[in-house]
């Protein structure tokens, strides 16, 4: 039995007399709780109800008038659970819950505590199926909660084997281990009935296709979040950046490790993203935000998932670097969007941001790597900087050196040839990204490039000095040398730490 399975059935054993099971696929669920039942020396009465099909027996379809026309109950949630009191001794009723407003209704919610003593009496049992359902408080306390996580790599490779076996005899057909593995891989995050769907579609005389297969996994990832996750499109790698050799020092050691992670998750901007309104003087009054930030604090402390923050000013190189590691180190990376997930109605807000979390549970494990750019901290709970346990990086201006090859990656981009610089003191990367693409787009020098863009390194002078400070005072890691970031006595053309012969 799997771990939904076992929990279940203990419960039967104790008596409970009913419970809320919160699934992605409630059909399944259902499917596989009937049939362990079905299996029992003496296998209780099955039953189900949902608002368009009303009520039927499952373990008999004969005895489905037992309780009146099913006609009688469609859309009559409440009628069901009073007609529920005539049940068998031994039975089980799988009720459907599609909406969280259906158990909201007064008559719903006295018609569930009715049941509870009178189903407790003779090992009858009540099962709620929904996604994401929030009991009201006059249930909250009684209902006991179980969870249907989403497949494990073993149920994933049971449904491909179940699938490519009466292919393996074919000439061509390649099902190695190797291939089912990475299948796997690919099928983490979906339900199970998506995984069967998603291979199904992809079975060729050759084997699995698998870029068709992750390209179903990224679009079936995307429409479940809302796209409050998305797949990286970016195609840089750390070749693309000139400087921040102690960062990639750092990754590169990271993913040589005995714990390599299996997802980067990138979060741009979290400074945004959660901020005061979710705690300070001027808090969200919807209690979504704060939500969001509770879900987020407790998935990354129950999972033990790593995190790092990258800190700078606007055109530094944070984005890029995000971008680039999961490119680098061939692991897939998500793009999380906190906004996305908010919806009109506070209950669909609370789904959302569970389901991106299920899903990042469910495609990295506990081996997930959290990446968030900021470009300040002081918007930032506090309980949420201790949850990026690897550290706040600072990503200063790139020196001299590093400026030199920052040139040469942006010039070779568009095919420009390094001569005739202008004076780059104090310039960020972008300033040298912007100013390459002028050059080739006006077909000019890059000095006469230089006097038609509007340089990030000088108009954010102010915040860069007021992120140096912070990052010197609060021990920040420096990107670009090692150790912690220490401010040189020429900070206009030097970063990282000062070191003394």
């Amino acid at each position: 039995m799997n771990p939904l399975q076992t929990d279940f059935h203990r419960l039967r054993c104790a008596g409970t007399p009913w419970c809320l099971i919160l699934t992605p696929d409630y059909r399944e669920c259902q499917r596989s709780l009937c049939k362990m039942l079905a299996e029992q020396d003496d296998p209780p009465s099955l039953w189900s109800w949902d608002c368009l099909q009303g009520h039927r027996c499952l373990s008999d379809p004969a005895q489905t008038g037992y309780l009146g026309s099913p006609d009688d109950t469609v859309q009559a949630p409440a009628l069901l659970l009073k007609k529920a009191m005539e049940l068998p001794g031994n039975s089980v009723l799988f009720f459907i819950v599609p909406k969280n407003d259906m158990v909201e209704d007064a008559a719903v919610i006295q018609g569930l505590a009715n049941l509870r003593n009178e189903f407790k009496a003779n090992k009858r049992t009540l099962v709620l199926l929904g996604r994401a359902v929030k009991l009201p408080s006059f249930l909250s306390e009684d209902v006991p909660v179980l969870e249907d996580p989403l497949p494990t790599n073993s149920e994933i490779w049971c449904i491909i084997e179940g699938l490519v076996k009466s292919f393996r005899n074919l000439e061509g057909f390649d099902a190695s281990p190797d291939l089912v593995d990475r299948a796997v891989d690919l099928c983490r995050g979906l339900t199970r009935f998506a995984t069967e769907e998603a291979i199904a579609r992809n079975l060729t005389r050759q084997g699995i296709d698998l870029k068709g297969l992750a390209d179903i996994q990224r679009r079936i990832v995307e429409l479940a979040t809302d796209r409050g996750l998305v797949y990286e499109r970016g195609l840089e790698t750390f070749d693309d950046i000139g400087g921040q050799a102690s960062f990639k020092q750092f990754l590169q050691g990271l993913f040589s490790g005995p714990r390599r992670p299996r997802l980067v998750v990138r979060w741009d901007e979290i400074d945004k993203s959660v901020s005061s309104a979710a705690s300070g003087t001027i808090a969200d009054n919807t209690g979504v935000s704060q939500d969001m930030l509770k879900v987020l604090l407790t998935s990354m402390q129950d999972n033990n998932w790593l995190g790092t923050i990258l800190v700078g000013a606007p055109g530094t190189g944070k984005t890029l670097s995000s971008v680039c590691t999961g490119n680098t180190f061939q692991v897939r990376t998500l793009v999380g969007d906190l906004g996305a997930a908010r919806a009109s109605l506070v209950g669909e807000s609370e789904r959302r941001i569970r389901t991106m979390m299920d899903i990042i549970q469910a495609v990295g494990g506990r081996d997930v790597l959290f990446l968030a750019t900021a470009n300040r901290l002081d918007t930032l709970p506090p309980e949420l900087q201790r949850r990026f346990n690897l550290g706040i990086w600072y990503f200063d201006v790139p020196s001299a050196p590093e400026r030199a090859a920052i040139w040469k990656i942006q010039a070779s981009r568009v095919g420009l040839e390094l001569r005739d610089l202008p004076d780059d003191a104090g310039w960020v990367g972008s300033d040298i990204r912007n100013c390459c693409q002028t050059a080739y787009m006006l077909n000019t020098s890059l000095k006469k490039a230089a006097e038609w863009i509007t340089l990030v390194g000088r108009t954010a002078r102010a915040d860069i000095d007021r992120l140096r400070d912070l990052a010197e005072n609060l021990g920040f890691l420096s990107a670009n040398q090692p150790g912690a970031y220490r401010r040189a006595k020429d900070a206009r053309e030097s970063n990282g730490r000062a070191i003394k012969l």
